[in-house]
């Protein structure tokens, strides 16, 4: 086994999403009956707010400081929400002490390329998410963990590596209880390696059995079961604001991290997503929901972004934003030609369809209007126009130029030939169509295609009835 251990340091301030890089941001909790600050981003830090301050302090540092509460659900939620993204790596994730994450990889290596290429994209997605997380690889769980919180951004493949590396470290990267930790400095215990050279009968004796126990499965001896996380069957992600928003456009770079979240949880599951809704959450007014409706299914963040971004332009803000929610419901199942991690998906017959929603997206879903075939044989009445719909595709029952004329338009004859800036060859036909009986419009007309001394195609037609020409259309 093989596992990658992720550790969140910055998960108080993660948890909500940064109104700017700009903008100087600390999260603050009640420490001896005052406000003080937990954590800051290095905004806030360059002007010289500094964990342990008083909140007062910190203000009265940094002008236009924008201050959170800490809030350990909205962490615990966030946690949650990386493991739903990290499903994409590997089936099995584990949560680690509402502080990080433990990734079992072994069997991700060659789908991924090798544990590089792997430990790459991840970090690759981690920022793309707004996280920065220390990381480490390790044969075991405990080790890879107690790596990462040690700062080293280590991979170690082998357990004798990884012995000799833990074997380096304090007593006190074990995170031990007070009674411990006092103990092992009177027997003047400095590292690890100082600690496993010791008996392990007399160890346990003066220590108690739990010190040997973690020892040994930190170093594979005994075994380390971690219990996976299961995925929720429906996307649903929630995102704090520090702080409010009136401007729509502002909210874009949160949206993302939200998309983000669902491309990993899509790709995790092999699926992509035909609909999904952005509720924007107000402090003083009822929820407002912004609709995505796609006409194929995708889980391209950039894709879906992008239709997302023109939605949310139009969408006036009734009352500022303090939050944004993002519900996805609906999965369908891609093939297997869809199934790429990273970059554009789906085949070169998709850019129709996203054209349709950027433009469903910018003017509104009934200013695009698409074709439907109707069973009818006569050209004016074979088709209609209907509301751009969810895989909504058009079939003729034969081919049909582009270009049908409004009214057709009737055409000179010389010679028993059909004139149009000249004479017209009749390359293809007749095609004749006898219908509309019952509509008391009906037509007898043999069909052609025609080439004009120019090199167009038309499509042209002689009406049985009267022997006058037409012309129809156009072919492309």
């Amino acid at each position: 086994m093989l596992w990658l251990a992720l550790e969140c340091p910055r998960l108080a301030l993660e948890a909500f999403a940064a109104p700017s890089t700009r903008t100087p941001l600390a999260v603050m909790e009640p420490r001896s009956g005052r406000r003080r600050i937990h954590a800051c981003n290095p905004v806030a830090a360059a002007a010289g707010v500094r964990p342990g301050m008083s909140a007062s302090t910190a203000l009265s540092l940094c002008e236009g400081l924008c201050l959170r509460e800490r809030d350990p659900a909205a962490e615990a939620e966030r946690l949650q929400a990386l493991a739903t993204w990290a499903i994409q790596f590997t089936d099995h994730v584990s949560l680690q002490d509402r502080r990080g994450l433990l990734l079992e990889v072994a069997g991700s290596l060659r789908y991924f390329g090798g544990l590089a290429a792997l430990r790459e994209r991840l970090l690759a997605g981690l920022e793309d998410l707004g996280h920065r997380c220390r990381h480490a690889v390790a044969p075991t769980p405990g080790g890879a963990w107690v790596l990462a919180r040690a700062g080293g951004e280590v991979a170690i493949t082998d357990p004798a590596t990884l012995q000799a590396t833990l074997g380096a470290l304090p007593p006190a990267r074990l995170e031990l209880d007070a009674d411990t930790r006092r103990a092992l400095e009177g027997m003047g215990i400095r590292s690890l390696a100082e600690c496993l050279r010791l008996p392990r009968a007399e160890l346990a004796r003066r220590l108690g059995p739990a010190l040997p126990a973690d020892l040994d499965r930190l170093l594979g001896r005994r075994p380390d079961p971690r219990p996976p996380f299961e995925p929720p069957e429906r996307f649903r992600s929630h995102l704090e604001l520090p702080a409010e928003v009136e401007n729509s456009r502002a909210l874009v770079f949160a949206v993302r991290r939200l998309l983000v979240e669902l491309g990993g949880f899509l790709r995790g599951r092999g699926a992509g997503i035909q609909g999904a809704r952005l509720i924007l959450h107000h402090r003083d007014a009822g929820d407002a929901v912004v609709a995505l409706e796609l006409v194929h299914p995708s889980r391209d963040p950039e894709h879906l972004q992008a239709i997302l971004g023109e939605r949310l332009e139009r969408h006036a803000l009734g009352a500022p934003v303090t939050g944004l929610t993002l519900e996805a419901e609906r999965l369908v199942r891609l093939e297997a030609r869809d199934r790429r991690l990273f970059g554009r998906e789906g085949p070169a017959e998709d850019d129709t369809a996203r054209l349709v929603e950027r433009l469903r997206a910018h003017l509104g879903d009934d200013a695009v209007d698409t074709l439907r075939a109707v069973a009818d044989h006569r050209p004016e009445r074979a088709w209609s126009s209907v509301t751009a719909a969810p895989d909504r595709r058009i079939e003729w029952p034969a081919p049909r130029p582009t270009w049908l004329l409004e009214t057709p338009r009737r055409l000179a004859e010389r010679d028993g030939r059909p004139q149009l800036d000249g004479p017209l060859a009749l390359v293809a036909g007749p095609e004749r169509i006898e219908s509309g009986w019952w509509d008391g419009d009906d037509v007898a007309r043999d069909y052609f295609r025609a080439r004009t001394p120019s090199g167009a195609t038309a499509w042209v037609y002689r009406d049985l009835r009267s022997g006058t020409w037409f012309l129809q259309g156009w072919f492309a």
